[in-house]
């Protein structure tokens, strides 16, 4: 399979995953899994808002792209989290117990299918990042923030109040980063709506109010028997290790590892969705390489390390070009090499298809070769073809 923009999906292509409308998760699908594209499923797609779709074809045969979540896990994520929004935004005081407990449960499954996953490696791809809504962006942060969060704990442990760094019981920190992840936002719900809802840049007033949500979040929450751990990444999620943050402004080790861990998976999720940029969203690769630039200035530097080995910039699936002009499919990454991935070329620079397509693993080429940009096509693709509009 691969990923492909919606204005290169020409009639009788094959769609290779479900297709939900942004906003919908699980349940019917807006377009099944193995159904022939039509021009009247193509508009409506269209209309749906949808960017790109995965596709089964000649090309992409036998690339395996699989989402970093089961479907029944993704839906079970977004209806507790939904559930817990409904249970605050009517004036609820707390979170009952109960229903911490869902929260931690489908928190654990989702370690569990991050850390078991065939490619060790997370990528944008994978978690189907289409559109969305606030529900979809919490979960993307959860799956994200646990692929660095292990790798992260893996090197380095953690540290306990005398600062000294521990190795056990790294499973139950983890859920509780994660549960704090899922609820980083539920401050929004007492941020006004004509704040939260607003589409487009926020004045420099609605910016500070909403700005105070990750505090606005743990005072909803008081009475809720939530960990430390956890609230510590709800009111830590959006700060900076240069204390440019906020809505604290602290610094440097003064930010919790919960805190940072939050930060760059929110950050990085926030660069990729164009439903929480400021202007376009920028393309995974992209965004990766602007949070390594912020290495041991927004991010720690282990943080930042931890993120470079646990997120892949290209996803199985991916369309790229080299920089000597072919074209080619991302097959599967290579661990410690995340831009050297491994892929299946299929054009030459001129276009040309090769028959068969050539496998190359561009750690072995020796940095003579690299992937100059992520297309949303092959050539011979609708939008991809000599004189095509731009």
């Amino acid at each position: 399979m691969r990923q492909v923009g919606i204005d290169n999906i020409e009639p009788g292509s094959v769609t290779a995953r479900h297709v939900y409308a942004p906003g919908e998760y699980g349940g019917i699908p807006l377009l099944a899994a193995k159904v022939t594209i039509t021009e009247g499923l193509l508009k409506r797609m269209g209309k749906a808002g949808i960017t790109s779709i995965m596709v089964e074809d000649e090309l992409s045969a036998g690339i395996d792209a699989a989402p970093s979540l089961t479907n029944e896990t993704r839906q079970q994520a977004i209806t507790v989290l939904r559930q817990s929004f409904e249970q605050m935004g009517r004036g609820g005081s707390q979170l009952p117990p109960e229903q911490i407990q869902d929260v931690e449960s489908v928190i654990s499954r989702i370690i569990s299918e991050v850390a078991t996953r065939k490619n060790l490696l997370v990528s944008m791809s994978d978690m189907n990042l289409f559109g969305g809504d606030r529900m979809q962006h919490a979960l993307d942060v959860c799956v994200v923030g646990a692929a660095v969060a292990k790798q992260f704990f893996r090197a380095h442990g953690w540290r306990d109040f005398r600062g000294q760094r521990r190795e056990d019981g790294i499973e139950d920190r983890m859920v509780k980063l994660g549960v704090g992840m899922l609820l980083q936002d539920i401050g929004t719900l007492a941020v006004p709506d004509s704040i939260r809802e607003k589409r487009g840049i926020l004045t420099a007033e609605e910016r500070a109010i909403m700005q105070q949500h990750p505090l606005l979040g743990l005072e909803l929450l008081e009475g809720s028997e939530l960990s430390p751990l956890t609230k510590v990444t709800i009111a830590q999620h959006h700060e900076r290790y240069d204390g440019s943050g906020y809505p604290r402004g602290l610094a440097a080790d003064d930010i919790h590892d919960h805190g940072q861990l939050a930060a760059i998976a929110e950050a990085y999720v926030s660069l990729c969705d164009e439903t929480t940029s400021d202007g376009a969203a920028f393309q995974p690769h992209e965004a990766y390489r602007l949070i390594l630039q912020a290495r041991n200035r927004l991010f720690r530097a282990e943080i930042v390390d931890a993120f470079a080995e646990a997120i892949a910039p290209y996803g199985p699936g991916t369309t790229v070009q080299l920089s000597d002009g072919r074209y080619g499919i991302v097959i599967g990454n290579n661990a410690g090499a995340p831009l050297e991935p491994i892929l299946r070329v299929t054009h030459d620079q001129d276009g040309m298809r090769f028959d068969p397509p050539v496998e190359v693993d561009l750690r072995r080429v020796g940095g003579k070769t690299t992937i100059k940009l992520a297309t949303n096509g092959l050539p011979g693709d609708p939008a991809m073809r000599p004189g095509a509009s731009a």
